[in-house]
């Protein structure tokens, strides 16, 4: 009889991927000029948070690390909120509604 080892993947970490996974297309759809410059500090950014979530599973003391998840969840939402700024309109108001719920519901898994 085989033992199953392999934990249960995290939530958060599963909230994380959908939101990167939806991202790729308003991400494609930003200007050339800023697609390279705020495009890839979002898509950076995104990854930063799930890199934060696989080590905060991985620790016994995760606060530090959950509080740096936070912050990086925190600089997430500026970035999305002015990729969305009347000025530049990068993505829509659709897709930052989206993308706001997609952040709302990893800020509560995270408790921030």
């Amino acid at each position: 009889m085989k033992s199953n080892t392999e934990p249960k993947p995290l939530l958060i970490k599963l909230k994380i991927e959908q939101m990167i996974i939806w991202s790729n297309s308003p991400l494609k759809n930003f200007p050339r000029h800023e697609k390279y410059v705020m495009g890839a500090e979002i898509r950076k950014s995104m990854y930063q948070l799930l890199r934060l979530v696989i080590k905060a599973n991985r620790q016994h003391h995760r606060k530090t690390t959950l509080l740096e998840v936070d912050v990086e969840l925190d600089f997430l939402r500026s970035l999305v909120a002015e990729a969305s700024d009347p000025s530049k309109r990068y993505i829509s108001r659709n897709q930052y509604k989206t993308w706001s719920e997609h952040l709302a519901v990893i800020g509560r898994l995270v408790g921030g």
